[in-house]
């Protein structure tokens, strides 16, 4: 690594916030409409929400913040507000009750991965907030 890379990595505060809260929902999912192709998403009519407020804003940079769920990696997700951000999962049958809940940069390594103090608990009912993503 040159000199130049070593020192923006150096000079980059690329930590992720602490989690303060999740709020974790079903919901009915309705995709987003594209003029010119259709949303890969299209086929998914429900889906868990994840809503997590953060002790402050997610760094901006190249790679996106993932939420693991055990195993599961949530990778589709958006701000709500500069501490507040929305994850989705779509596979609902491949999240496990009771799942560790870790928080980390894409392509981090397992060792990397941030633990929060939240589980996964299934949601008993879904909830009519139609989302648009």
């Amino acid at each position: 690594m040159n000199n130049n890379m070593e020192h923006n990595i150096q000079n980059h505060n690329f930590n992720l916030p602490n989690i303060k809260d999740i709020r974790i929902q079903q919901i009915t999912y309705k995709p987003p409409k594209h003029r010119y192709f259709e949303s890969s998403f299209s086929k998914y009519k429900e889906a868990i929400e994840f809503k997590v407020l953060t002790d402050g804003p997610i760094p901006v940079r190249a790679l996106s913040p993932v939420l693991h769920i055990g195993n599961t990696s949530l990778t589709e997700g958006e701000s709500l507000s500069p501490n507040e951000y929305r994850f989705l999962a779509f596979k609902i049958n491949e999240l496990e009750n009771n799942a560790p809940i870790y928080f980390a940069w894409q392509g981090d390594p397992d060792n990397m991965r941030i633990k929060t103090r939240f589980t996964y608990r299934k949601p008993h009912t879904i909830q009519n907030n139609t989302t648009n993503n």
